[in-house]
């Protein structure tokens, strides 16, 4: 678990898509929902500082590999 000092709550509002990759990424990667959140919008922020920009085929392997060693079947992990 991510050890924090002082954070600010805040309140989003996700689409259907992203409230359950968030909740997907968390489940496979044995963390807190708001962990991974944090982790994106770093990740997301971070990146657009950076000049190199990722091409759309290793984009699609990264998200290829998101699945690897996780034991939930995608049909499942989407269903209400």
């Amino acid at each position: 678990m991510l050890r924090l000092g002082h954070v600010i709550r805040t309140q989003v509002y996700l689409t259907e898509e992203q409230a359950q990759d968030i909740k997907l990424r968390a489940k496979c990667e044995k963390k807190y929902e708001a962990d991974v959140t944090r982790e994106l919008i770093d990740k997301g922020r971070l990146s657009t500082t950076n000049t190199s920009q990722e091409t759309a085929g290793n984009a699609l392997l990264r998200l290829a590999k998101l699945g690897d060693g996780c034991a939930i079947c995608p049909s499942k992990a989407y269903a209400t």
